[in-house]
């Protein structure tokens, strides 16, 4: 087998690529501001984490470029050998100063940082207990140790505590958290966590990159905004977001960082950070301990934005709606199809000069109500629901734009966007042409994300596929969909209705029959299905015994809609991993998970 079969495989991120719709690597062409210019367009800046605006202080930036005059562009070798400059040693010191820790060791990237410490301190003998929200450079230096991980729920204290309880006595144990959660944005439990420590006899040890120039007296981090500096035994932080330069730090006693410095290999045969990101880290933290405001009005703005979404009926992470951090959680629940099926249904739409806003919040709306496990779990809960007038995700998706949202007050939306998403499933008759375009391009885009999805499981070859498919539709899937639309264009551009020629909806029914023969009624296919099928009955069935358990949103329909519509609607919302994640939160026993 060849390694790199993996590489030509059809992935994600072709498919997103082919789609028009991949997220990552757009190139600026301005500094780090407010506002930014990416690929010649004029961009808000909302993804950075540059939380001081430090990248652009005149004095830091000045002190970069005298580095680089002084210095030269780098120290060509590692803090070991030939790579240590005073700069660094000063930056240590005043590091250690600002964070009262005298053990300063500093490292190439933030990542780094945490495989370098983590990997040094946790030996055969050690426990290493893990947030399961922690960043991944922690779980890096967790694998690249030689101790066992033991990973507590996200906050979960009680689980922390059973982690620890199967330490034993004669074994080291380290806590590794991040203080501020880079994906939700909330702060950790560090009182609780410091509180079990002790108990315990174990270390504790804080991934502050997101808590350093945000939280605590002057910045100073998560520990400092607790009041904990003396028991948290390590920081970790970096100097790529409120120290506005690239590199990371160790803060502990002299003793642990001394140990680090002779033990770490990250440290010890990586290069050390250029001189003009040292110096810019350097005047970073001036700049902060001598405008010790900064800190405050991030949080200000922060809460201010937070108010401004949730105002605005934006749905924000619970844990998150009120911490004082700059990293805001927003729940879009756009899946990528959902995405597809608006970039097809609006380029349809814009050429046939019909109402392009229309067809965007019917596309946007139209799979609201989808259960885990796509049809399968949908038949499940249609089975269930007999009694109560059965279920379908399309009227489920105007139970949820009607009623659940926006605390059962529902969306203002017209009657042509809810009869669009009434009526996008095949069998429907939408009033508008945004409606039918949106119905065609939920088809097209369906259809082609299967065919991707059995080519990566292995279930379907690109050879499988009918030869006449291909001929007439193309052979990738940005060609079938370029088709596809360009013939429903020249087939309906001045009619009063939207449709594809003969010849092309002849080979996409081919294609659709192909798909259910060879895919969606294949044997290891129906054989997963099964499986989901099962979950979602068991979900179901548990949580009408325990429908106290459900959140209020859905609890406040109890009475008019009675207990199995409410746990439908609970189900519904659910995602295939959070079925999962529930499913052995409910049923499998926490030791067993862990073997």
């Amino acid at each position: 087998m060849d390694i790199f079969e993996k590489c030509y495989a059809p992935s994600l991120a072709k498919e997103l690529k082919e789609a028009g719709v991949y997220p990552y690597f757009h190139a600026l062409q301005s500094r780090q501001d407010v506002e930014v210019q990416m690929e010649g367009k004029r961009r808000i800046m909302l993804g950075s984490n540059n939380y001081l605006g430090l990248t652009i202080a005149p004095d830091v930036v000045e002190a970069g470029i005298h580095a680089l005059e002084r210095y030269g562009t780098g120290c060509s070798g590692s803090r070991f050998l030939n790579g240590t400059l005073e700069m660094h040693l000063e930056l240590e010191a005043e590091l250690g100063k600002f964070l009262r820790k005298p053990g300063i060791v500093t490292f190439g990237t933030g990542y780094q940082s945490n495989v370098g410490i983590i990997s040094a301190l946790v030996d055969r003998h050690d426990y290493v207990i893990c947030d399961r929200e922690n960043h991944a450079s922690i779980y890096a230096g967790c694998q690249m140790s030689y101790g066992k991980m033991l990973r507590y729920r996200h906050s979960d204290m009680e689980e922390l505590e059973k982690c620890l309880q199967r330490v034993p006595e004669k074994n080291g144990a380290l806590i590794v958290t991040d203080g501020v959660f880079s994906m939700g944005g909330d702060i950790a439990k560090l009182p609780e966590i410091c509180a079990l420590a002790k108990k315990y006899g174990a270390r504790v040890m804080v991934d502050d990159a997101h808590g350093l120039g945000v939280l605590g007296q002057g910045g100073r981090g998560t520990a400092s905004y607790f009041g904990l500096e003396d028991q948290v035994d390590i920081y970790m932080g970096t100097f790529s977001k409120s120290l506005a330069s690239l590199g990371g730090y160790m803060a502990a006693s002299e003793e642990v960082a001394d140990f680090v410095r002779h033990a770490s290999r990250p440290f010890i045969f990586s290069a050390s950070i250029p001189p003009a990101n040292c110096a810019t880290a350097l005047a970073a933290l001036r700049h902060l301990e001598q405008h010790p405001e900064l800190p405050e009005r991030l949080r200000e703005l922060s809460l201010y934005a937070r108010k401004g979404m949730t105002d605005r009926g934006m749905k924000i992470r619970e844990s998150a709606l009120t911490a004082p951090t700059p990293i805001i959680p927003i729940y879009t629940y756009e899946t990528y199809h959902t995405l597809e099926v608006a970039r097809i249904a609006r380029t349809i739409t814009r050429a046939l000069n019909l109402n392009e806003d229309l067809t965007e919040a019917i596309a946007l709306g139209h799979d609201l109500g989808h259960t885990p496990f796509g049809h399968a779990g949908e038949e499940v809960l249609n089975n269930l629901m007999k009694d109560e007038g059965g279920f379908a995700h399309n009227e489920q998706s105007i139970r949820v734009v009607e009623k659940l949202e926006n605390d059962g007050r529902g969306l203002n939306l017209t009657y042509e966007v809810r009869d669009g998403i009434r009526n996008h499933r095949r069998s429907g008759t939408p009033c508008t042409l945004e409606g039918y375009a949106v119905s065609l391009a939920d088809r097209i885009a369906y259809i082609n994300h299967a065919i991707d999805d059995a080519i990566r499981a292995g279930v379907l070859s690109p050879k499988d596929i009918p030869e006449s498919c291909n001929k007439v539709l193309g052979d990738t899937h940005g060609e079938r969909i370029n088709t596809m639309i360009l013939d429903i264009l020249e087939q309906s551009f001045g009619k009063p209705e939207i449709s594809m020629s003969e010849p092309v909806k002849e080979q996409f029914h081919i294609l659709r029959s192909f798909m259910f023969d060879k895919v969606y009624l294949n044997p290891r296919a129906k054989g997963e299905e099964k499986k989901g099928k099962l979950l979602v009955e068991q979900l179901f069935a548990y949580y009408l015994d325990h429908v106290d358990l459900l959140p209020h949103e859905f609890l406040m329909n109890l009475e008019e809609d009675g207990k199995k519509r409410i746990v439908a609607d609970y189900i519904a919302c659910m995602t295939d991993n959070y079925a999962i994640t529930d499913y052995e939160r409910l049923f499998v026993p926490r030791e067993w998970s862990r073997m």
